[in-house]
C-alpha cells in the first residue's frame, strides 16, 4: 500500500507543475494581449490612429481593441483546459486534437441538438456578419438602385423592410441548421407555438400579417398624412408589428397594424402630392377678388419655405354668407414640416392682407385642415 502511494505522488507533483507552467505561460500570453489592446491598438493609439487614417470607422477599432484580447483570452482558457483534461502532457499532438475535439465535439447520432463549440460560435458570428451583409446591400439599394428608378419614398421603405425580415429569417435558418436543428426536433417547438398562438400570441400574429400586407398593398406609405384612432400626424416607419406616426407636437404615436386593417383610416396624401397644403380665407364680395388673388399667390411664392415649381396658386373654391372663399395652395420644400410651413405662409398672408387692406371675414363653417 505504500508503494502504490510513490507513483501517485509522481503523479500529482507532474500535473501541478505543468499546470502551473502552462498556466504561467498562458497568463503572460493574456497580459500581453490585454496590454496591447488597451494601448495600442484603440483609436488614439498609434496603431488604431493609423487604421482609422486608411478609412476604418474609430467606433469599430475601438470595439475590436476590446474584443480580440477577450477571444484571445477564451482561446487561452480552452488551450487550459485541453491541458489539463490530457493529462498535464504537453504534446501539441494531443493537445490540437483535445482543442480540435472541443471545437467539433460529437456528430449527433439521434436527430439531436449540435452544441459543439464551432456551432456556438458559428450561430454567434452569423448574426453579426448578416447585419454588416445587409445594411451594405441596402445601402446599396438606397444609394445607387433607387435614384435610378421611379419609385416613391414608401415603396422603397417596403422593398428595403421584405429585403431585411427576408434575410434574417434566411440568417435564423442557417443558425438552426448548424446546430443539427430539423422538422423533426421542431415538431414539438410547432406544437407548442400553436397552443400559444390558440390561447394568448393571437394580437402579435395579427398585427405580423397585418404589416405583411401593408408592406405589400402599401394603403399607407411613409410620408403620408394619415387620421387614425383621433390622431392626425405622418408615417414615419412601418415594421411588421407596428407603425409610427410622427404628430404635431413632435412626438410620436406607434399604432398596431392591425388597427390599418380592420378600422377606418384617412388619407390624406393619397389625394394630393406630398407637402401639398391648401390655406381657405374668407373674403367679402365688396373687396377686389382680382387684387387678393395676385396677393395671394405672390405671398405664398415669396415664402421662404414654398417651393417655386410648382408656382402657387389662388382660387375661388366656394362662395358662403356673401364672401368668396379664396383657397391658396402651395407645396413646401422637400424635408420640411407642411404643418410648419403652412402656418409661417397663413401669418404672411395676414399681414400682406393687412397691408393691402383687404378685410378677411372669419365663419364657423370655415375650417383650414391641412393635407
Amino acid at each position: 500500500m505504500l508503494t502504490g502511494y510513490i507513483p501517485l505522488g509522481y503523479t500529482i507533483i507532474s500535473w501541478v507543475s505543468v499546470m502551473a507552467i502552462t498556466m504561467t505561460g498562458l497568463l503572460l500570453v493574456s497580459l500581453l494581449a490585454t496590454a496591447l489592446g488597451s494601448s495600442v491598438f484603440p483609436s488614439s493609439a498609434p496603431v488604431g490612429a493609423h487604421l482609422v487614417r486608411l478609412g476604418l470607422p474609430a467606433r469599430l477599432v475601438d470595439q475590436a481593441s476590446v474584443v480580440v484580447p477577450g477571444l484571445i483570452n477564451v482561446f487561452l482558457l480552452i488551450i487550459a483546459f485541453s491541458v489539463a483534461t490530457a493529462g498535464a502532457d504537453f504534446d501539441p499532438t494531443q493537445v490540437s486534437r483535445r482543442i480540435l475535439s472541443i471545437f467539433k465535439g460529437q456528430a449527433p447520432t439521434d436527430g439531436s441538438f449540435n452544441l459543439s463549440m464551432d456551432a456556438v460560435l458559428l450561430c454567434a458570428g452569423l448574426p453579426i456578419l448578416g447585419h454588416y451583409a445587409i445594411r451594405i446591400v441596402k445601402n446599396w439599394f438606397r444609394l445607387r438602385f433607387f435614384p435610378t428608378t421611379r419609385l416613391d419614398i414608401g415603396a422603397q421603405a417596403s422593398i428595403l423592410n421584405i429585403l431585411s425580415y427576408s434575410a434574417w429569417i434566411i440568417i435564423g435558418l442557417c443558425m438552426a441548421s448548424a446546430l443539427g436543428v430539423t422538422v423533426k426536433s421542431m415538431t414539438w417547438v410547432v406544437s407548442a407555438l400553436s397552443v400559444g398562438i390558440g390561447f394568448g400570441l393571437q394580437s402579435i400574429v395579427q398585427n405580423f400579417v397585418s404589416g405583411i400586407i401593408l408592406m405589400a398593398e402599401r394603403p399607407v406609405s411613409i410620408g403620408d398624412v394619415v387620421d387614425i384612432a383621433g390622431a392626425h400626424g405622418e408615417v414615419a416607419r412601418i415594421s411588421v408589428r407596428s407603425t409610427n406616426i410622427k404628430l404635431a407636437d413632435g412626438s410620436t404615436m406607434i399604432v398596431p397594424n392591425s388597427q390599418f386593417i380592420t378600422s377606418a383610416v384617412r388619407n390624406a396624401t393619397r389625394a394630393e402630392k406630398p407637402g401639398v397644403f391648401t390655406i381657405p380665407l374668407q373674403v367679402p364680395f365688396t373687396s377686389d377678388l382680382h387684387k387678393a388673388m395676385n396677393v395671394m399667390t405672390s405671398t405664398l411664392a415669396e415664402c421662404e419655405n414654398v417651393e417655386a415649381q410648382p408656382v402657387p396658386t389662388a382660387s375661388i373654391t366656394s362662395v358662403a354668407d356673401g364672401s368668396a372663399i379664396l383657397t391658396g395652395t402651395a407645396r413646401a420644400r422637400v424635408g420640411m414640416d407642411t404643418a410648419a410651413v403652412r402656418s409661417q405662409a397663413l401669418f404672411a398672408l395676414w399681414q400682406a392682407f393687412q397691408d393691402h387692406q383687404i378685410p378677411v371675414t372669419v365663419s364657423a363653417t370655415i375650417v383650414a385642415s391641412p393635407s
